[in-house]
């Protein structure tokens, strides 16, 4: 046998652990001579090891352009020296050099994130986009610096409002953009020196407006990657999701407990978040500590505003000609009359069951198939409630686009201009949840932003029938079989199960 007749063997034995995944670097190889010819090779393929680990550990610890290199950075360069300490000595010389290719060249500090510009306001004279861009960084700040203000009233100061020299930085650019001295049309809170005050937006009792900061900080590291900076719903992932990420800008929210049209109650952002949305690309964070929690709660309600009172200016931007200044005080104030309302009423709106849930059981199911059929839900859920999926897939749009006018199936879309089939309930996997009382909203306040309406009016004079609407569609959701004889409805149907014991009320805050 020649010197090195069985350096393949052992090759096999080593090589591969030095370039295992980390979590069998704890086992180690015995060392080995190596044969001057193997040298040059195997410093390659630790060399190419480095880079892969490298780039996988900054991949993973989202170095983006969401601005968050300084966040992975650190923890980046500690794992990767930690990976190196692993490697041959011979390879890691050339390592070293490496890294320092890369610190010094290969990758820099990335530019700080900035909200998006609409397609929309791109197209307004220029006046007008610095105007609405000034108004917007006036009163939201940047992603960096998020702050979240109004223009203070008599009514809503209830006094004069001392202005601070951030304020006061914002009026004076306020006054830059109109020209001079603000002239509002409002009745407006004044300074000594007559300038329109600001005062802090609460998003929630006792909020320290730092905690907006904290909200922006969780939701760059967890959430802008697929609902992106701006929570437009165009982070880097979003074109490989399906559905799309949700586009917070329309305040419109698909999974309430409040009626059809309104904003959702916190806690039903909280339940998104902590319990994500099955059958899409929306994770759970179980795990998430409840003070990030709650920022980034107070981070999306923030940016759905901010996107409201842009969109809202922006259709008023219209009415001003190409050389006159949009008026900030009226516009801007406006919208944030319309937006803020509906933010702070919307947890004196949830919705709660008008009966008692009767009992689950076979006629319950029965009745509830019946009603399935003859009130319209089977009309877009099929009598088979696989509904309309096959309307998410790209090739049916093209075929159906392909056909005569005549052919063509009518396709519903939502307001982000996605299509919008009727969900298939066979796929048990209802996206806001799955619990009878989720069920009972769904179907009583609709789902906002889509063709699925609200049946609450059309059950009015016997609300009871929602609870077996429920309990046939829990009844497919737990495997059931979804063509089950249906019950007769004729005069007999009033005859339904007695209710349970205890009311579905009294186990709301157990069941939330």
């Amino acid at each position: 046998m020649s010197r090195h007749g069985n350096w393949a063997v052992l090759r096999q034995r080593h090589v591969p652990c030095a370039i295992r995944h980390s979590s069998d670097r704890n086992r180690t190889a015995p060392r080995l001579p190596t044969p001057p010819f193997e040298a040059a090779s195997r410093r390659h393929i630790l060399g190419r090891c480095v880079q892969i680990e490298f780039f996988e550990i900054f991949r993973r610890d989202k170095c983006n352009n969401a601005g968050t290199f300084e966040m992975a950075f650190e923890p980046a360069i500690k794992e990767l020296l930690r990976v190196l300490r692993n490697f041959e000595g011979q390879a890691f010389a050339g390592s070293r050099l490496l890294l320092a290719t890369i610190l010094l060249g290969g990758c820099g500090r990335q530019p700080a994130a900035v909200f998006s510009v609409p397609n929309a306001t791109k197209e307004l004279p220029q006046l007008h986009q610095k105007n609405l861009q000034e108004g917007l960084a006036g009163l939201f700040g940047t992603p960096s610096h998020p702050q979240f203000q109004t223009i203070a009233t008599d009514e809503s100061s209830g006094e004069t409002v001392e202005e601070s020299s951030d304020q006061a930085e914002a009026t004076d650019a306020t006054e830059s953009r109109s020209g001079g001295t603000v002239a509002p049309s409002k009745n407006l809170a004044s300074t000594n020196d007559g300038k329109p005050p600001y005062i802090n937006v609460a998003l929630r009792p006792y909020q320290n407006p730092k905690d907006l900061e904290y909200g922006a900080k969780v939701y760059t590291s967890r959430c802008a990657g697929c609902h992106g900076v701006s929570g437009d719903g165009e982070g880097p992932a979003a074109a490989y999701l399906q559905p799309r990420p949700r586009d917070y800008r329309k305040g419109i929210f698909k999974f309430t407990s409040t009626p059809y049209g309104q904003k959702p109650a916190r806690q039903d952002l909280v339940r998104v978040i902590r319990r994500g949305a099955k059958g899409t690309s929306m994770p759970a964070f179980p795990w998430m500590a409840d003070a990030d929690l709650q920022a980034v709660v107070d981070y999306v309600i923030y940016l759905s505003c901010r996107g409201q009172v842009e969109g809202y200016v922006l259709s008023m931007a219209a009415e001003y000609e190409e050389d006159e200044n949009i008026d900030f005080a009226t516009e801007f104030g406006d919208a944030l009359e319309i937006v803020l309302p509906a933010w702070k009423e919307a947890d004196s709106l949830v919705v709660n069951p008008l009966t008692p849930e009767p009992a689950y059981n076979e006629q319950s199911v029965a009745t509830g198939r019946a009603l399935f059929l003859k009130e319209g839900c089977s009309k877009c859920h099929g009598e088979d409630a696989k509904g309309q999926t096959e309307w998410l897939s790209p090739l049916f749009i093209a075929q159906q686009k392909a056909l005569p006018e005549g052919k063509r199936i009518q396709i519903n879309y939502d307001e982000w201009g996605q299509p919008a089939p009727a969900a298939d309930i066979t796929a048990r996997l209802p996206h806001g949840g799955r619990r009878p009382l989720d069920i009972y909203r769904r179907v009583c306040t609709g789902i906002n932003g889509t063709p699925m309406p609200a049946f609450q009016q059309q059950f009015a004079l016997d609300p009871n029938k929602i609870w077996h609407l429920v309990h046939y569609v829990q009844h497919v959701i737990e495997g059931g079989d979804p063509l089950i004889q249906a019950a007769d409805l004729g005069e007999s149907a009033v005859d339904l199960p007695a209710p349970s014991s205890e009311s579905t009320t009294d186990k709301l805050d157990v069941e939330s």
